[in-house]
């Protein structure tokens, strides 16, 4: 399964597998890393302890594991009706921000229209706002 290595800006180095996931590309990831009696990882291609797993020599191959990333498994449906339930509850969440949105437009309208109400009362004398006689 052929990689694709890229450099980002910190110099590190990855490897992309047959999915599109990005893997680091350290001793930790590779298919040669062992650990011994005492829990030291150790790589089984130079059979020597690892003292920085940040690091990976020339003999990296991606594990078996990390190159299987990102599959979706068919025999497992409820990985698909939990991923659709997923996105039903965030449709839903966005239709319930729109509404939120317009009734709170709603609201600082009838507030406006309140204030305003209140500011300027309608006429009660038969003359009108501005003093001037209005005809029925």
């Amino acid at each position: 399964m052929p990689t694709v290595l890229i450099n980002n800006e910190l110099n590190r180095t990855y490897a992309i597998n047959a999915f599109g996931i990005r893997i680091k590309r350290c001793c930790a990831s590779c298919i040669n890393k062992a650990f011994d009696d005492k829990g030291c990882r150790f790589c089984r291609h130079n059979e020597k302890v690892i003292l920085n797993p940040k690091k990976c020599c020339n003999y990296w191959i991606m594990s078996e594991s990390l190159s299987k990333a990102g599959l979706v498994r068919k025999d497992a449906p409820e990985l698909r009706d939990l991923t659709e339930r997923i996105r039903a509850l965030r449709e839903h969440d966005k239709e319930m921000k729109e509404l939120k949105k317009q009734l709170n437009r709603e609201s600082q309208k009838k507030k406006r229209e309140k204030m305003r109400a209140e500011r300027d009362p309608l006429p009660t004398s038969p003359r009108g706002r501005r003093g001037k006689v209005q005809l029925i």
